[in-house]
């Protein structure tokens, strides 16, 4: 939207520039004309006039016969408007391309942020991964998204097809890089991911909850441990240098 804001404006600017710069030449050849007219007014410099045309004391008196003495607005030239619009432009539209073309770490995202990636993540899932890439699909179980580190690894190949085939600046060969490369790798960890969690087209088990039950049946080992280190630390005696 802001992008579209400015394009909007860059095509504006120039042609109110232009009419400005065409009344203020119209007006008597000097953009300032109007300042002159009250200079020419003032009845501290031409009194003597104002005297000859009967009208002096209207003249000193009515205030809207002369406009106050300050500085008259600068005539800009258009093509410093334009030049100016396009950079703006061209800086919003490097930060629009940066934002769908990069990644993101979720635990950084907020809830709209984290509702758009959720569409743009599924969404490529389905159109891309499971529609064209049939034997990818059949791994990529139906609770991915419960699977923190399988989320992590399809966050990271979409932002590598992006790249590939989205980014009009990329090399040809990384669309090869990303068959090649990048997608059967990131498939082949997934897989074990599965294949370590037991999850199956109907069934999921939280890996998070397992490990969490497995630290806290280990945790007494490891208070153990850390006071036996630190004890062990704690006598040791320093080592000297010769």
């Amino acid at each position: 939207m802001r992008v579209r804001m400015l394009v909007v404006a860059m095509i504006a600017t120039p042609m109110l520039a232009s009419v400005s710069y065409a009344q203020s030449q119209n007006a008597g050849g000097h953009p300032n004309q109007r300042f002159k007219v009250c200079e020419k007014l003032s009845p501290a410099k031409n009194k003597q006039g104002a005297d000859k045309a009967g009208n002096s004391d209207k003249a000193r008196r009515d205030p809207r016969k002369c406009v106050p003495d300050v500085p008259p607005p600068p005539v800009t030239d258009p093509a410093s408007g334009i030049a100016e619009i396009h950079g703006m432009v061209s800086a919003l539209m490097v930060q629009e391309s940066a934002r769908q073309h990069g990644g993101w770490w979720w635990p950084d995202l907020d809830a709209d942020q984290a509702a758009e990636a959720w569409d743009r993540l599924g969404t490529w899932v389905t159109e891309v991964l499971r529609a064209r890439y049939p034997k990818y699909s059949e791994t990529l179980q139906v609770c991915w998204r419960q699977h923190t580190d399988v989320v992590d690894e399809l966050t990271a190949i979409y932002v590598i097809w992006l790249d590939a085939y989205r980014n009009p600046e990329t090399s040809t060969i990384s669309k090869a890089e990303f068959l090649d490369r990048w997608l059967p790798n990131a498939m082949a960890r997934i897989e074990r991911i599965f294949k370590d969690s037991d999850c199956g087209p109907k069934t999921h088990n939280d890996p998070a909850n397992r490990n969490a039950e497995r630290e806290r049946q280990q945790s007494a080992d490891v208070d153990a441990f850390v006071r036996s280190d630190l004890a062990r630390r704690a006598q040791a005696v320093p080592e000297r240098l010769p």
